[in-house]
């Protein structure tokens, strides 16, 4: 391949990590939108299968990206990210993140914070992982949801819209979604042990039982507050359908 076609060479820095030998790498060419311009320094990589020449994707930084990863598209990887494994990341993965095993990073994603994204997952659009979240699994998260805090999500679930799975919130396995004419969804996530289900909107996460409570007191004699009572009706059938427990008081 000619340099007219490459964007980066080697710097001859190298360093070992996890008995894996990373080089460092320095830009042939301007990735301008990135602030890269030729001759500037970047992360590391263990071989250009790591970094395509390809798009405007950059390993910045002290960020690595090793074994079979792939990193293409307008992805940036930066500060102190890892990326190795067999992932594919065209997003963001910056802070001390971790993207690994088979797991995907598409589009507009940002993964942070000391986040996890791994095993099969898939995280697309406009999602954004943080904090000391994980995906994992063959979890996919996509549209303008997040996953925040403590905030697990695994198996073979789908988390999308607006959602937010924050706290100690573990969504897993099978899960109930709805979304309301204003873009909220509702995530209904299956209890753990003999716990009862949990909803979760936006920044709201709590009992069936508090949901009701919740959105009686905020919403009364709406059109959205109707239509938020249909919603809980609807998720509350299906997890009885499941036979989860609902967290509702004893008669």
């Amino acid at each position: 391949m000619a340099d007219t076609q490459r964007k980066y060479e080697f710097t001859g820095e190298t360093k070992n990590h996890c008995g894996v030998k990373l080089h460092r790498i320095r830009a042939i060419a301007d990735i301008a939108v990135f602030g890269i311009y030729s001759g500037d320094e970047g992360g590391w990589i263990a071989s250009e299968k790591n970094l395509s020449h390809g798009g405007r994707a950059w390993v910045f930084d002290e960020a690595y990206v090793y074994d079979n990863a792939i990193v293409d598209g307008d992805a940036r990887i930066s500060d102190n990210a890892r990326v190795y494994g067999s992932a594919l990341v065209f997003g963001n993965v910056y802070d001390n993140a971790r993207v690994y095993g088979y797991a995907q990073v598409a589009d507009n994603v940002h993964v942070h914070g000391d986040a996890r994204v791994y095993g099969s997952a898939r995280v697309a659009n406009n999602a954004d992982i943080f904090g000391d979240a994980r995906v994992y699994g063959y979890a996919q998260v996509y549209g303008n949801a997040q996953v925040y805090g403590y905030g697990r999500v695994s198996g073979d679930v789908c988390v999308s819209g607006d959602a937010h799975v924050s706290g100690d919130a573990h969504v897993y396995n099978v899960n109930i979604v709805a979304t309301r004419s204003d873009g909220c969804t509702f995530l209904v996530a299956p209890p753990r042990g003999s716990g009862p289900v949990v909803v979760i909107a936006r920044d709201f996460y709590s009992t069936l039982p508090e949901a009701r409570d919740y959105w009686t007191a905020t919403l009364a004699n709406t059109p959205i507050g109707e239509e938020t009572t249909a919603i809980l009706d609807h998720l509350e059938r299906m997890a009885r359908i499941q036979g989860w427990s609902l967290g509702l008081p004893a008669n």
